[in-house]
């Protein structure tokens, strides 16, 4: 390669090959995986939380909306949050062993 090609290859960080060695850095993957499967719990927290306050509003604001909020939008939101979580699944799932705990 030429000296333009050794240059540009320098400047692209390279990953430590014992980072997963890392305590701080198995806490922080952790973490992530632990997010990645917790997903939809927060995701049925968050539309619990809109239907909640769907319920709560004024019924003349019920009838501003052009369509059914509850039928539309939330179950629409739960679908896709399934369809999510089975996805995030996939990515993590050689991962589960993490959070087994030996008995």
């Amino acid at each position: 390669g030429s000296a333009k090609d050794e240059f540009a290859n320098s400047q692209i960080p390279q990953p430590k090959e014992d980072a997963m060695e890392d305590p701080a850095e198995q806490v922080h993957f952790k973490q992530v995986v632990s997010a990645f499967f917790f997903y939809q719990l927060e995701a049925m927290r968050d539309i619990a939380r809109m239907e909640r306050d769907f319920v709560q509003m004024p019924a003349w604001q019920h009838d501003m909306l052009s369509f059914d909020f509850r039928q539309d939008r939330i179950k629409k939101l739960k679908d896709c949050s399934i369809v999510n979580q089975r996805f995030l699944n996939m990515i993590v799932m050689q991962f589960q062993e993490l959070f087994t705990t030996d008995e």
